[in-house]
């Protein structure tokens, strides 16, 4: 975490490695399933086949293991991402989007806080 900081690291909270489906909803667009593949308190990057418009509002649902029950966010969709990389020898890619948590319904950000103190693969 110190040479993230040292290079212009800005993220007021810690990043967790993760990958655990979600559904992000919109009235607009529906329902989308995807997967979380990094989370903070504040935010989240989905994998998605067709990220949603930037700056669109959306509920993200989320039910995580040690929590009680389902955790809902609303969010709004931040950035969209292509990313490259090699895997195995081979190149592969993805396709996501970058969501910001604006606020949690009833105790979501409570359980969602509880669950990521117990993480132990940070970023």
């Amino acid at each position: 975490m110190e040479l993230q900081k040292m290079a212009g690291e800005k993220r007021a909270s810690l990043r967790f490695n993760v990958v655990f489906p979600v559904t992000i909803s919109s009235e607009e667009y529906g329902s989308l399933r995807c997967i979380a593949r990094n989370l903070s308190i504040g935010g989240m990057f989905v994998e998605a086949l067709e990220p949603l418009p930037i700056g669109m509002p959306v509920r993200v649902h989320f039910i995580m293991e040690r929590a009680q029950g389902e955790i809902i966010a609303h969010a709004e969709i931040k950035n969209h991402y292509y990313l490259a990389f090699r895997q195995d020898g081979e190149i592969r890619s993805l396709i996501g989007m970058g969501v910001k948590f604006l606020d949690f319904e009833t105790e979501s950000g409570e359980a969602l806080g509880a669950c990521l103190s117990r993480c132990k693969t940070i970023h």
